[in-house]
């Protein structure tokens, strides 16, 4: 009678015999366990598995657990000693009930199979997913062939067979092509296409990339792709890179460009005007905003030397092992709380703010660290420095907030571009500042927006793509001419699309006005809380001198003005049948992003993937790796 039979796990064996633990009774077995079987059936209705016999066969489905059997006897085994080990003659009721496990049909496993088989059913789904593993989280390809995961995979799905790192070249491959095709088409569809465009060098390998990404709007939403990633094997001049970025419109179908949108370099400028006219090119508004701070601080007398002197404490909590542990104990205990210095860098935006503001935020404990430490450490800035400090990131937050807003990607910000400046002028005007430096640091700000940004009404495309966003329409136009020049422009686009389609609008149309266009900019606040004295006092002039213009400009013109935090691409959705012609101009416009920073988030991304244990990688195949990264997964 085998000690390592499953009904031990009910039975206790005696002198006498066996004790039945539910029971209580004691039975005679005779060195078998069948009349402790049909005590079990009878009394508790209880059926135990008997163990099944070692089969010689290799190929043996009741000991493989691949199909979701049970155990293996070994494992059975290990349990049973353990029960058996045991004094106590009371069981749980989870105890007292023993399952039958039964053994799968041939028509199961034959499914199972059949699900693993090339590629398709279950096995395609691992696939996907493993495609989108390896995509989004910057995995290497040679990942499904490392042990650790060949290990996870055996042991979550047996059957799976992992593919190799070339199958996966090729998946990735035939996943670009047919999103890509599906891109190409959309841009078929869509009436313009706006741009931005930047040049990068790889650091690791030493190679320069033009990097291009596209922004439309289909079926009622903004959207952006990843057209380009072009390494540049020639010098980077105007005729080179205009001539790639005509290649790229053509390769992606691209007829129409509304805008295109880079940073101030004068040969990336100078392409772009090449291929597609001056009017059509736009400088980044956050590369301008920045050198407009970074001009202001070399030039404000005295402020240099303070900011020198930050930056060297800075730097030492850098380099001390001891000053930074210090800092941390001093910070407390709190997750969440900063302990760490932020060093300021010429090329990374308003990175003065944000030494300016941590340092602040800590400048009792740096101060108390500096003191105590007996080798040679920077000079504690005086009480007075430190309101300076203050007085000046005061005056740099609001350029932070601006940075921030207009780098969006998903909403429409180049109609903001205007009121952002007036708003700008009007946050620095109300700030006051005690000290000579500060002072000085608020004329020179003014100064240097006003050089940048005197004539930024007459623009073209922020000027009519302001007059278009029903949230400022004519409310920031300080010129007259400008404002004129604009609604000029809009009215003539409206006639040539009438005299094009050969029809007129239905003005009974205007009766399908909602009210909920009202003015309520309430909580707002940094730059946007002048917006509303603005939008109030232009309620109070609504006559103009609008004769000559259509009768669709002028119904839209008389409209309310929008809630500042209201989204613009939603009003005219539902202004399609009351404004057609304006809706087709508007669309196009908000198409128009105000910043290059989506191809400065396109090379981060692509310095993620292109590391030093992967610099080997091809360009055309980091361009598909960043082309599908871009997208969620159901849109693969």
């Amino acid at each position: 009678m085998s000690s390592n039979s499953l009904i031990w796990k009910h039975f206790i064996k005696t002198l006498n015999g066996e004790l039945c633990k539910l029971y209580k009774k004691e039975l005679k077995s005779k060195n078998t366990t069948t009349n402790l079987h049909n005590h079990l059936k009878s009394m508790h209705k209880i059926e135990v598995v008997r163990r099944p016999e070692k089969s010689k066969s290799k190929n043996n489905f009741q000991n493989s657990n691949l199909f979701g059997t049970q155990n293996s006897v070994k494992e059975i085994d290990d349990a049973q000693q353990d029960s058996n080990q045991s004094e106590q003659l009371t069981v749980s009721s989870d105890e007292s009930e023993c399952l039958k496990s039964k053994q799968p049909s041939l028509t199961d496993v034959m499914d199972k199979v059949v699900a693993f088989r090339d590629g398709t059913g279950k096995a395609g789904q691992i696939t996907g997913a493993l495609l989108v593993m390896i995509i989004k989280d910057n995995l290497p390809f040679r990942t499904v062939e490392k042990v650790g995961f060949l290990r996870v995979m055996k042991l979550l799905s047996p059957l799976y067979k992992v593919p190799t790192r070339a199958t996966i070249n090729k998946l990735i491959d035939g996943k670009y092509n047919s999103v890509s095709k599906a891109i190409k088409d959309k841009f078929l569809d869509v009436n313009g296409v706006s741009l931005t465009c930047d040049v990068w060098t790889e650091t690791t390998n030493t190679q320069s990339f033009l990097g291009v990404t596209a922004h439309y709007i289909y079926n009622n939403l903004l959207e952006s792709s990843i057209i380009g990633v072009t390494d540049l094997h020639e010098s980077h001049t105007a005729d080179c890179l205009s001539n790639e970025l005509k290649t790229i419109c053509k390769t992606w179908n691209i007829d129409t460009v509304v805008a295109v949108v880079s940073d101030n370099a004068a040969n990336i400028t100078c392409a772009i005007r090449n291929a597609f006219t001056l009017s059509k090119h736009l400088l980044c508004l956050a590369h301008t905003i920045n050198l407009v701070v970074t001009k202001t601080i070399l030039t404000t007398e005295n402020l240099n030397i303070l900011l020198t002197n930050v930056k060297e404490i800075v730097a030492y909590f850098k380099r001390s092992v001891t000053a930074a542990d210090e800092l941390k104990k001093l910070t407390g205990d709190d997750f969440n709380a900063p302990t760490r210095l932020i060093q300021s860098v010429e090329t990374r935006w308003n990175s003065t703010f944000f030494m300016f503001d941590r340092f602040l935020l800590l400048r009792k404990e740096v101060t108390t660290i500096l003191v105590s430490q007996t080798d040679s450490t920077p000079n504690v800035i005086a009480g007075n420095d430190i309101k300076i400090l203050k007085e000046a990131r005061e005056l740099l937050q609001p350029f932070e907030s601006i940075t921030r807003e207009i780098s969006a990607e998903k909403n429409p910000t180049c109609s903001k571009v205007i009121p952002i400046i007036c708003n700008l002028f009007e946050t620095l005007k109300n700030i006051e500042c005690s000290s000579k430096i500060a002072k000085s640091l608020k004329d020179q700000l003014v100064k240097h927006l006003e050089k940048r940004f005197h004539d930024i009404e007459f623009n073209d495309i922020f000027a009519i793509y302001m007059l278009l966003d029903p949230r400022f329409k004519k409310l920031y136009f300080t010129s007259a001419t400008a404002a004129s020049k604009a609604i000029q422009k809009v009215n003539k686009n409206i006639l040539f699309q009438k005299n094009l389609e050969q029809s007129t609008i239905n003005d009974n149309n205007n009766n399908n006005n909602n009210n909920n266009n009202n003015i309520n900019n309430k909580n707002i606040d940094g730059i946007w809380r002048y917006h509303h004295s603005r939008a109030q006092e232009s309620l109070k002039s609504q006559e103009e001198n609008d004769i000559g213009y259509c009768f669709e400009l002028k119904q839209y013109l008389k409209e309310p003005i929008f809630a500042v935090h209201k989204d613009p691409l939603q009003y005219w959705i539902s202004r399609k049948e009351v404004f057609p012609f304006l809706y087709t101009i508007a669309f196009n416009y908000m198409t128009i992003p105000s910043t290059s920073v989506p191809s400065e988030r396109l090379f981060s991304a692509a310095s993620l993937i292109m590391t030093k244990r992967r610099n080997r990688i091809k360009p055309e195949k980091l361009q598909k790796i960043l082309f599908l990264q871009c997208f969620d997964k159901k849109q693969w």
